[in-house]
């Protein structure tokens, strides 16, 4: 069921190339297999641009379940399907940590790490016939369950499910499927040959130096970096913002212009029996490429991929499905689904208002829109080139790459030294600048900040690591994490930053590749009930202001300092993230990560901390970015300096109910002219 799962549904699957590539009906699809002991789950989810075709995806959904059960899928697909579980499971194993997890998935069912091999040698025997016969197995319409989610009305069809039976093809002849995938496989192998060829041959005869981070090791992985500076979305023209993001993914998700011009399609073939990935991202002033492959397959990956920097198709189909994702990730992934994001991303773009920094990477609704092909084309050429781009190179790295490497990037336009840097600087408020997001949600989501003038290198960088740790380690605890959420229950979690996070609420460590010139101190209460919002506030600019006024104890200093000294070595385990910072402290004129850490901490004292505390934060100038439905209500409340109950589910100590009167009386000076509301429709409309 995992082979029918990446066959059927994955990325070089029919119905993803129909409905996700050709006909642009649905932005996400995707299908799950369980591995858990007990019964559970086979998944398949589409997400759709549009309600009305809801009938239609369903229906070739099943279509393709019914085929499932009734055809033998191709020898050739199969054998490239082994290839990519074998690739895709070797590609995860670069860290201690990583291993330890994928043997405990492993070994729970026979307390052996042997049942690991034993797996891989079942996927190894696996045959068309087996495949078709699980899939008859399950996939059957008593099992079958179908739920359909929409914000709005759906059309009636949907009401209406079709029988698996009555959608059954007729399949073929199985060695005329066969002999059709063979050669289907064999022209693309060709056509890659060709292109490599071309390639090659277009090469000048003096090769350009690049600026290449090499961390030569013995993984079989080979992960390649290709970041280009000023290339993020600080650099979008205004009008035009989401325009970074938008060429980080033609170039990454999309077609190349070679001699053979492979297909978006062509591509994902090409990479997939190799567990192969390159993608692109654009923070606000880095746009970063990341290419993860096998060292068997590094030579025909390598031409591939770069080509689809080199050489982009630049394709009218590829930009209008790309564009309509990228401003469905902004309305619906980031501005409906997701109140904690959303309000750090606010935050951002309050305190560096007027800025190059105040709009997210994503972009605008209206910039997004406004965003033409030829604007893409114009920002590659002018910021995707040789003197932009830092490389760098990690594992068991071939002799030859680094030269294919430097012949291929030559096709990138030549240009002079970099362009500056953009000058950012954020506006400290006065006092509590208040914003808050009316939304239809149950919950609210805070997050309040300031800028600094800190950043990795500054003097008073690690100190402020040892005060933002203390305060409130992400996804870790701290003071803010103790006095909200576990002595009163009021939420999930309670974190303080001096550096961008972005995506902090799906992963545990922050993504290398998002230096910044300029940065903030942020809190960031994830959801509390509404009733609770104007105490959580309370409660965590008191903890602050105590922090400011009495400094942090020698022994807090000590504990917390042994605990970001070891803290550094878990924030690079990863290969990506080892690579990614070496690149990272290239940009920023630091020293290797953790030694530059484990350096800067050790010099550290208590008073350096204390004073570097006093310095930089605030506890009573301050912008606030609340996330709630009862917007007017909140406002109210925060204007009035209304007392803030507080109501328990159990028994609490006399001291804590003593402590909460205190805090739900303690003013906190907002002014009604410092407050604004703003429907959750406007935020990053323009």
């Amino acid at each position: 069921m995992d082979m029918v799962s990446d066959i059927w549904f994955g990325q070089t699957s029919d119905i993803y190339k129909k409905l996700v590539v050709a006909e642009q009906k649905v932005d996400a699809l995707s299908a799950q297999n369980t591995s858990n002991r007990d019964p559970e789950l086979f998944t398949i989810l589409a997400r759709l641009k549009d309600a009305k075709d809801a009938p239609y995806v369903r229906d070739e959904i099943l279509r393709t379940v019914a085929r499932a059960r009734s055809e033998a899928v191709p020898s050739a697909q199969l054998a490239d399907a082994k290839m990519a579980a074998r690739y895709g499971f070797l590609r995860t194993l670069d860290n201690t940590n990583a291993i330890a997890s994928i043997l405990a998935q492993f070994v729970h069912y026979r307390r052996s790490y042997a049942t690991l091999n034993n797996a891989y040698r079942l996927y190894e025997g696996l045959t068309p016939a087996s495949m078709r016969a699980a899939a008859a197995r399950y996939f059957t319409d008593p099992n079958l369950v179908v739920v359909t989610l929409s914000n709005g009305a759906l059309p009636a069809a949907v009401a209406t499910q079709p029988k698996l039976s009555s959608l059954v093809s007729a399949g073929g002849n199985r060695n005329a499927v066969n002999s059709a995938a063979d050669s289907a496989r064999k022209a693309l192998e060709q056509k890659i040959a060709k292109s490599i060829k071309g390639s090659m041959g277009g090469a000048p005869a003096t090769l350009p130096d690049f600026d290449v981070t090499m961390q030569k090791s013995q993984l079989p992985q080979l992960e390649i970096k290709l970041a280009f500076v000023n290339a993020g979305s600080a650099y979008d023209p205004a009008g035009k913002e989401g325009l970074a993001a938008l060429t980080a993914a033609m170039i990454a998700d999309a077609a190349v212009q070679n001699a053979e011009d492979l297909t978006t399609n062509e591509i994902n073939a090409a990479l997939y029996p190799w567990a192969g990935s390159f993608g692109g991202r654009a923070d606000k002033e880095l746009t970063t490429f990341t290419g993860r492959i096998h060292k068997d397959n590094w030579h025909p990956f390598l031409h591939i991929t770069l080509d689809q920097l080199v050489r982009p198709g630049f394709r009218e189909e590829d930009f209008k499905r790309l564009k309509e994702s990228q401003l469905t990730t902004l309305t619906q992934d980031l501005r409906s689904n997701n109140e904690e994001e959303l309000g750090k991303e606010r935050l951002q773009a309050n305190v560096f208002a007027g800025t190059a920094y105040a709009h997210p990477a994503l972009g605008t609704v209206e910039g997004i829109t406004a965003i033409t092909l030829d604007d893409v084309k114009r920002f590659a050429a002018e910021h995707y080139t040789r003197a932009n781009v830092m490389i760098g190179l990690s594992g068991d790295v071939p002799e030859d790459l680094p030269l294919v490497m430097r012949a291929t990037l030559a096709g990138l336009p030549a240009s002079g030294a970099p362009a500056a840097r953009v000058a950012v600087t954020g506006a400290r408020p006065s006092g509590l600048n208040v914003e808050i997001i009316r939304k239809d949600t149950r919950s609210t989501a805070i997050s309040f900040g300031l800028p600094i003038t800190v950043r990795r290198g500054s003097r008073d960088f690690a100190a402020l690591s040892v005060a933002r740790s203390w305060l409130g380690e992400h996804r870790q605890g701290g003071k803010l994490f103790d006095r909200i959420r576990e002595i009163r229950g009021m939420n999930y979690g309670d974190y303080a930053y001096i550096e961008a996070f972005p995506r902090g609420m799906f992963q545990f460590f922050p993504d290398a590749n998002t230096p910044r010139s300029a940065q903030l101190f942020e809190v960031w209460i994830r959801p509390v009930v509404p009733e609770n919002a104007h105490m959580a506030l309370r409660i965590a600019t008191r903890e602050l202001q105590q922090l400011i006024d009495s400094g942090m104890t020698q022994t807090d200093f000590e504990n917390t300092r042994n605990y970001l000294m070891k803290n550094a070595y878990v924030m690079t385990q990863t290969q990506d993230q080892q690579l990614g910072y070496a690149l990272d402290s290239k940009w920023y004129g630091t020293p290797e990560f953790t030694s530059y850490m484990r350096d800067a901490l050790g010099r550290l004292t208590v008073a350096d901390v204390n004073a570097a505390i006093r310095r930089h934060l605030s506890a009573t100038d301050l912008s606030v970015v609340m996330i709630t439905k009862d917007a007017e209500g909140l406002k109210n409340a925060l204007v009035s300096d209304a007392f803030s109950p507080m109501k328990y589910d159990g028994e609490k100590p006399a001291e804590l109910l003593a402590e909460d009167k205190v805090i739900g009386a303690r003013k906190l000076g907002v002014q009604a002219a410092n407050v604004r509301i703003t429907p959750v429709e406007e935020v990053f409309r323009r």
